[in-house]
């Protein structure tokens, strides 16, 4: 189990391993990012921190690891925290082992990254600022992403469940707060995705119609909120995945065009983000699947046939980049699709 948690890539196939090393290039960038934004009142802490982001752009991740839990030990032990800065102390700390976390992912350790995280979400477990609730389940959905990631699901859904009971106590304190509706919808749908995962499809689905009715009270107020249209389009591609696998074709055909209205919307006007851009491909896949299961053979083609279109338009935007290309190559093939994507 333990070769699981620090993955060697040198086994894998060819598909597996440019996935992970995708994986890790990604937690590079992320972490690399997040190191420039993070500010401490603590000279030596900032001193550590840019040490860390030299050290990580050289490749040295254990370097800029041990100067990340050398910034996080300054903050745990400071005399400030008996000065009432404790919990700006707190925080700081836990972003540095946030970081540590992010760094371990781009080494593909997996249980350093665990360990870092739980780390964070205890520090944040202490601190009672809305804001530092919301960044405590972030914290805990990176952790359960970590744990799908190796396949252990029910370390995942535990780590999600957590979110969502955090997601619940920010939310009660602030009901109409669209920040803590979107984090209780999302904390939601994970949970519903880890249930996917161990084959609970009912339960999966009860939690997507949760996090739908949450969405949609939003409505009037959200008009037009490009991240809330797609968070919705999410959710009901979500919903209507799991009454498709429990054979309800009908009301899987009304999410997945519910979604469709709003893939529309964001493809129209959702800038040249590529999640706006490309989650239209896999809408219009969806719909295709389902109208042929239902016999509908002239409805499925018409889909596909604005599919493989969409799909020529992405790959002409961006004639260099291979997500695209591959994307042409699936449109081409009705059969060719992964609802994990979307």
């Amino acid at each position: 189990h333990a070769g699981r948690w620090r993955e060697d890539v040198g086994g894998l196939s060819a598909a597996d391993r440019d996935r992970k090393l995708s994986e890790a290039a990604q937690a590079f960038v992320t972490t690399r990012d997040e190191l420039k934004a993070l500010a401490s009142s603590d000279p030596e802490v900032s001193r550590l921190r840019q040490e860390a982001e030299k050290n990580l752009a050289l490749g040295a991740f254990d370097r800029a690891r041990g100067n990340l839990a050398e910034a996080a030990g300054i903050d745990a032990q400071s005399s400030d925290a008996l000065a009432g800065k404790l919990v700006a102390r707190r925080v700081s700390e836990a972003a540095s082992y946030e970081a540590t976390a992010g760094i371990a992912l781009a080494q593909l350790d997996y249980m350093g990254a665990v360990a870092a995280y739980e780390h964070a979400a205890a520090l944040h477990l202490k601190i009672e600022g809305d804001a530092d609730r919301g960044k405590r389940n972030r914290i805990l959905q990176k952790l359960g992403d970590v744990h799908l990631r190796v396949g252990a699901t029910a370390n995942a859904l535990e780590a999600y469940q957590r979110m969502e009971a955090a997601a619940r106590l920010r939310l009660s304190g602030n009901p109409e707060n669209d920040d803590a509706i979107r984090d209780m919808a999302i904390a939601i749908e994970v949970v519903g995705d880890a249930l996917r995962t161990q084959g609970d499809f009912a339960g999966a689905l009860k939690n997507y119609d949760e996090a739908l009715k949450l969405r949609g009270a939003q409505v009037l107020r959200m008009d037009g909120n490009a991240d809330w249209l797609y968070g919705v389009a999410n959710a009901a591609e979500r919903a209507g995945d799991m009454q498709r696998l429990l054979g309800d074709l009908d009301t899987a055909l009304v999410k997945y065009e519910s979604s469709l209205t709003f893939r529309r919307w964001l493809w129209d006007h959702g800038g040249n983000l590529p999640k706006y851009r490309e989650g239209l491909l896999v809408a219009l896949a969806r719909i295709g699947v389902v109208r042929l299961a239902k016999g509908d053979i002239a409805g499925a083609e018409e889909v596909w046939a604005e599919r493989l279109a969409t799909a020529r338009t992405l790959a002409a935007e961006l004639p260099d980049s291979e997500v695209r290309q591959v994307r042409l190559a699936e449109a081409g093939h009705a059969d060719a699709l992964d609802f994990d994507r979307a």
